[in-house]
């Protein structure tokens, strides 16, 4: 007897939404008010295509779909795409949840392979002692902080350098910083491809 591998799934928490259950099984689910969609909202001020959800590297991610009035995660209205953790709750249009994302799949997350001691102001990958400048440092911390959020320059900026403003003066150094992140990964792990470029975004730590 054969087993199924595990399914995550969208679970409507409102009478809004008009299925109750919906499993991702393929690479996109639509979210919005158009009957195509995988997941309809019958709510006015959801736009007809809303949002998506992808997998997409073995991750679910969510999408706003260039809604007018906005996809909510976890009360934030998401303004990039952003990683999908079990019991994320998504709202449409309002920040107050309309869908509960589960996910029995323990492997796509692996928040353990970095491990932080805050004692010993260390990281270690793979349980090997990461050696970091103090920049370095902040920057990955400030990922960690975020893992499967989009971190963007700006905030990366002000996360090592504590500048509001002026960022892209700070450019040249904060791709050096990220550079230098990587290559140590990949000392300890040749195959360590965990902080992704997101063009015109900034970056997203993937564990």
């Amino acid at each position: 007897m054969t087993t199924s591998p595990p399914v995550a799934q969208l679970v409507a928490l409102s009478d809004l939404v008009a299925t109750s259950l919906v499993n991702l099984a393929g690479d996109e689910v639509t979210i919005g008010r158009a009957e195509t969609c995988a997941v309809v909202v019958r709510r006015p001020l959801a736009s007809r295509i809303h949002a998506r959800v992808a997998l997409i590297g073995g991750r679910y991610v969510l999408d706003d779909a260039g809604s007018v009035n906005g996809t909510f995660l976890n009360g934030q209205r998401v303004v990039s795409t952003q990683m999908l953790r079990p019991g994320d709750k998504i709202g449409i249009a309002d920040p107050v949840p309309l869908l509960h994302f589960i996910d029995s799949d323990g492997t796509r997350a692996r928040p353990d392979l970095l491990r932080l001691d805050l004692d010993m102001q260390a990281f270690f990958f793979h349980d090997r002692t990461l050696q970091l400048s103090q920049s370095e440092f902040k920057l990955l911390l400030h990922f960690r902080a975020n893992i499967g959020r989009v971190c963007t320059r700006e905030n990366c900026v002000y996360a090592v350098w504590h500048a509001k403003s002026g960022v892209d003066a700070y450019r040249g150094a904060l791709d050096q910083l990220v550079y230098q992140l990587r290559s140590k990964l990949v000392l300890v792990d040749p195959r360590a491809d965990v902080i992704k470029t997101i063009r015109g975004e900034g970056y997203l730590l993937e564990l």
